[in-house]
C-alpha cells in the first residue's frame, strides 16, 4: 500500500497500470487489495513554484503544469483539462478553524497571478469574505478566514470560493468550521464509514444518530436529528491534541436490513458538566448503498 496526501485528501493507492492503462488489483500470496479510496474528491498541492493535482470521478483532470514542472497520473489524465485561464482550487492549508473566523491559511492551486490578475482575487468562505488576500505566486495565496455565518449558519463544512477577473473555482466543503463533524457520505454493508470530529483539544463530544432529521432550537442550538428516537452511537470521547481532530472507523453490518437506509448524525461539543452545558455541530448523512 502507498500512501500520498494530496493537499489534504489522503489517497491509499495500490494500484499497477500496465501499457494499455488498465488496472490491475495488487496481490500477494497472502493478501489482495480489494478498492482503493480517496478521503475526498480530489485535490492537490502547491508551493510557490510548484504544483501538482490528483483527481477521480467527474472532476478535473490529472495533470497540472507551472512554469518548471509538469505531472500527471496515469488514466487520471484522460479527464477533462484544467481551466486554460481560471484559477483552480486545491486546497486550504490549515482546512479547519473556529466559528469566530481568524484563521491565517495558505491556498495552494493553479492561476491565481495567470496574465498579472493577482490584484483581482478575492476568497469567499461560506458566503463570506476572507481578509488579507495576499497573492504569492500563480499556485499559491495566503489570507485570512471570515467568521463563519453562511451554509448551516456558519456550522460544520463551508464551499470555499477562489475568484479572479478571469474567472472563478469552488471547493464545497473546502474549510471546516469548529466544532464539527464530517462522515462518510455513502457506503456499503461491510464496508466503512469514517468519523471525524473537529474541536478544541481536551473538550469532550457525544456522537448521536437518528433514521430522521429534524429541524429545532434547543439550549445546546439547533437539533437536526431525531425527533425520535435518538440514539448515542459512543461513549464520551475528547478531541485529543495537537490539532483537536477525532477520527474513529467502523464497519457496517451485514445486513440486509440496512440496504438503502440513511442515517444522520450530529454531536454535541460539551464545554460544561453539571449543568451541562454545549453546542450542537452540523448534521453529516450516511446513505448505505447496497448497488
Amino acid at each position: 500500500m502507498f500512501i500520498h496526501r494530496f493537499g489534504g485528501c489522503v489517497a491509499l493507492l495500490g494500484l499497477l497500470l500496465v501499457p494499455d492503462g488498465r488496472a490491475q488489483i495488487s496481490s500477494s500470496p497472502s493478501y489482495e487489495l480489494a478498492d482503493f479510496v480517496f478521503d475526498c474528491t480530489g485535490g492537490g498541492t502547491a508551493s510557490v513554484g510548484f504544483s501538482a493535482h490528483v483527481s477521480i470521478g467527474g472532476d478535473t483532470g490529472g495533470t497540472s503544469s507551472s512554469t518548471n514542472y509538469q505531472a500527471g497520473l496515469g488514466i487520471l489524465e484522460t479527464n477533462k483539462p484544467m481551466p486554460a485561464l481560471a484559477p483552480v482550487f486545491f486546497a486550504a492549508t490549515p482546512d479547519f478553524g473556529p466559528r469566530t473566523g481568524g484563521t491565517p491559511v495558505t491556498i495552494s492551486g493553479l492561476n491565481f497571478d495567470k496574465l498579472g490578475v493577482g490584484p483581482s482575487v478575492t476568497v469567499n468562505v461560506g458566503g463570506s469574505f476572507a481578509t488579507g488576500v495576499n497573492v504569492l505566486s500563480s499556485t499559491q495565496l495566503t489570507a485570512i478566514v471570515p467568521p463563519g455565518t453562511g451554509v448551516n449558519s456558519g456550522a460544520g463544512p463551508q464551499p470555499v470560493t477562489v475568484t479572479s477577473s478571469l474567472g472563478s473555482s469552488t471547493n464545497a466543503e473546502g474549510f471546516v468550521y469548529t466544532p464539527a463533524t464530517r462522515v462518510t457520505p455513502l457506503t456499503k454493508q461491510k464496508a466503512q464509514v469514517v468519523f471525524r470530529n473537529y474541536g478544541p483539544p481536551g473538550q469532550p463530544f457525544w456522537v448521536f444518530y437518528s433514521y430522521l432529521s429534524t429541524f429545532g432550537n434547543t439550549k445546546f442550538g439547533k437539533i437536526l436529528i431525531g425527533p425520535a428516537p435518538i440514539f448515542q452511537l459512543f461513549p464520551l470521547l475528547f478531541y485529543p491534541g495537537p490539532e483537536g481532530i477525532h477520527s474513529i472507523t467502523l464497519t457496517v453490518p451485514d445486513d440486509p436490513i440496512l440496504d438503502y437506509v440513511t442515517i444522520y448524525w450530529q454531536s454535541l461539543a460539551i464545554t460544561q458538566f453539571g449543568p451541562v452545558k454545549g453546542k450542537l455541530t452540523n448534521l453529516q448523512s450516511t446513505l448505505i448503498d447496497p448497488d
